[in-house]
């Protein structure tokens, strides 16, 4: 039950969340990394620096250094993981967890703090995310696109802001489709032209601010499915 979640902090071409866990926002690591990653790059100021997929330091000049994960797609943007989710998980504004790949049990996030950095400047528009929810429904990640600042405990992590408004898509690739306005303040990718209520759909927070649908649960958060998925399943492996 695990969905990734990235961001792309620079607007390149379009413009990140995995499979046994919702990877919602990946990125940095605790000390339980270093021995699983055997190698760690260089110090860079974000991915859009990286040359090669693996873990670097961060060093936006912010916030202390932190240890993060980046992957570039097939399109040749560069991916930091900032979120890991195991079935569903309770928002905070700190960390959550180490990160040992994309095949651990538990729930990662970098704080807020961390992932703010990265993003830069509030208010800035093509703050972008993807969605990955490792290809047991679907084959295509979710990517949403916002000027907000990311905040772990808003209805749909604030993209929507106050005024109910961003950009998003689903593809294999943020090229692959078109990206078009979505005016509601969760996630949800079934207000996509092209997503129907099935395994393509992407959704989250749909009847709170923080709500995990499959559950019912109004106190964690999960991404789901569409209806003919498993009645709304949770995005998982």
């Amino acid at each position: 039950d695990n969905v990734t979640f990235s961001n792309h902090s620079v607007w390149t071409q379009l413009l990140q969340w995995q499979e046994a866990v919702t990877s919602v926002l990946s990125s940095a690591y605790g000390s339980k990394v270093l021995s699983v990653a055997g190698l760690i790059n260089s110090t860079i100021t974000n991915c859009n620096f990286a040359t090669t997929d693996g873990f670097y330091w961060i060093d936006t000049g912010t916030v202390s250094n932190f240890l993060a994960l980046c992957e570039q797609d097939n399109d040749d943007n560069w991916w930091m993981s900032i979120m890991y989710i195991v079935d569903q998980y309770t928002p905070r504004t700190i960390a959550i967890g180490d990160f040992d790949g994309e095949t651990q049990n538990e729930t990662f996030k970098l704080s807020d703090a961390q992932i703010n950095a990265v993003i830069g400047t509030d208010d800035t528009f093509g703050h972008t995310y993807r969605v990955h929810g490792h290809n047991e429904w679907t084959t295509l990640d979710y990517f949403v696109m916002t000027a907000q600042a990311f905040k772990d405990t808003a209805r749909g992590f604030g993209a929507g802001g106050s005024d109910n408004y961003y950009m998003h898509s689903e593809g294999s690739v943020p090229s692959e489709n078109d990206w078009e306005v979505a005016h509601n303040d969760n996630l949800d990718s079934l207000g996509l032209s092209y997503i129907y209520n099935d395994g393509d759909r992407y959704f989250a927070d749909h009847s709170a601010t923080i709500n995990c649908y499959p559950t019912s649960s109004t106190s964690q958060r999960c991404f789901s499915s569409g209806s003919s998925a498993d009645d709304h399943d949770r995005v998982d492996s």
